[in-house]
């Protein structure tokens, strides 16, 4: 997820009466109206471009301004500061998605059909630049929890833009096919897409699309068991069965079991280091040692409970004679442990992207790791994409996630 040197274009759709939004300053001559959609316009596209190439903790309102050739006051008068404009842009950025999504609807066609049509919209729009991409799938998540929640909102409409698109009178789409192939998308979209050359982004998306089609015509499924997970009480055992005794563990161990024991109720948010130190019995130097940072342990724990979720994915059912079987075998193993321990699959599922970009790249580098281990299962001689892999995996992912809100 490296920076790349963006490529000029719009960050989301130019209102129409605004043909130069760029230009446009008070003035007799102006419209009040279009004086202030303009100066949102502008901000928010700063907004864009800042966060893109620097990051949102580098971004002031000095900046801001600087680059949307905007005054201070102008500003405030727009925006309550910089997390407002941050969440304005991005809300911008996901209705333009959804609106192209809506727009491919046509009643003639079947659902699978539909559904090329539409994530090749939805696809296209993200990808309209680097800046937008970049924007809107990897740094809004350093927004906190208000930035988190309008991702989790946006990805909603988005869904249920979908579902509009591929619903017919004779046929419902589930919620959860949705959620699955919009977090499918997202995800391609994310790690594979951004910084791929036309060439290979063509490739990538056909075999998306590929695995939508049969997602969407029932020749695959999400390898989601029967029952959901419930809310309820339980403890993670982060390490398989097995728990070593005490004598046993080291310090790490140790303190990355409290990070697990103290974020199950509280989250992320609710930990400190100090706290951390002393729920593992240890001073609040030894966890330095060992981790970066706060966000640093609780991903490595978070990515210890999710191993565990995942240690029977390659244990032997049967013999399986095609790839999709094997996927399906696997996942249905991994969501049967995942579905066990309701209060630790909350903290995996949802809650690994409380710690921002860095939660993010947890998630997807978690996502890259399973989708090899699920690859592995398949019978020899049988050759996987990894793309279908990966697809499903971030719908099972998704589907879990919606499971254990």
């Amino acid at each position: 997820m490296s920076v790349r040197t963006p490529v000029a274009g719009p960050p989301f759709e130019e209102t129409p009466r605004l043909r130069n939004y760029d230009r446009l300053k008070p003035g007799r001559s102006q419209s009040q109206l279009d004086v202030i959609a303009s100066q949102r316009f502008r901000l928010q596209r700063a907004m864009i471009e800042l966060t893109a190439r620097e990051g949102f903790e580098a971004v002031t309102v000095r900046k801001l301004t600087k680059a949307a050739s905007v005054s201070s006051r102008a500003f405030y008068l727009r925006f309550s500061g910089v997390d407002d404009c941050l969440l304005s842009a991005y809300a911008e950025t996901m209705a333009g998605v959804a609106n192209r999504i809506r727009a491919t609807r046509t009643v003639e066609l079947e659902p699978a059909d539909q559904v090329d049509l539409a994530l090749r919209a939805l696809l296209d729009r993200l990808l309209i630049n680097r800046d937008v991409a970049r924007f809107a799938l990897i740094e809004v998540y350093a927004g906190g929890p208000a930035a988190l929640a309008a991702i989790a909102a946006e990805e909603r409409r988005i869904e249920s833009a979908l579902r509009g698109c591929l619903d017919r009178r004779s046929r419902r789409i589930p919620k959860a096919i949705a959620a699955a192939l919009v977090a499918a998308s997202l995800r391609c979209a994310r790690v594979q897409l951004i910084d791929a050359s036309p060439s290979e982004r063509a490739r990538t998306i056909d075999l998306l699309i590929e695995w939508a089609r049969d997602l969407v015509e029932d020749r695959e499924d999400l390898g989601v068991p029967a029952v959901a997970i419930e809310a309820g009480s339980a403890t993670a055992d982060a390490w398989g069965d097995e728990r070593p005794t005490s004598g046993e563990r080291d310090d790490e161990d140790l303190l990355l079991a409290a990070v697990l024991r103290l974020a199950l109720p509280h989250g992320f948010h609710g930990l400190t280091s100090s706290k951390v130190s002393s729920a593992a019995g240890l001073p609040t130097a030894r966890f330095r040692r060992h981790f970066a940072d706060l966000a640093d342990g609780y991903l490595a724990a978070i990515s210890r409970t999710c191993r565990s979720f995942f240690i029977e994915l390659t244990a032997g059912e049967g013999s399986p004679t095609t790839a999709q079987a094997s996927i399906r075998a696997a996942l249905r193993k991994a969501s049967r442990r995942a579905t066990s321990d309701p209060a630790a699959a909350r903290l995996t599922f949802r809650q690994v992207v409380d710690a921002g970009v860095a939660g993010l790249t947890c998630r997807e580098a978690l996502i890259s790791e399973l989708a090899l281990a699920c690859s592995a299962t398949t019978p020899p001689g049988v050759r996987l994409r990894p793309i279908r892999a990966e697809a499903s995996i971030a719908a099972l992912w998704a589907t879990l996630a919606m499971s254990a809100a």
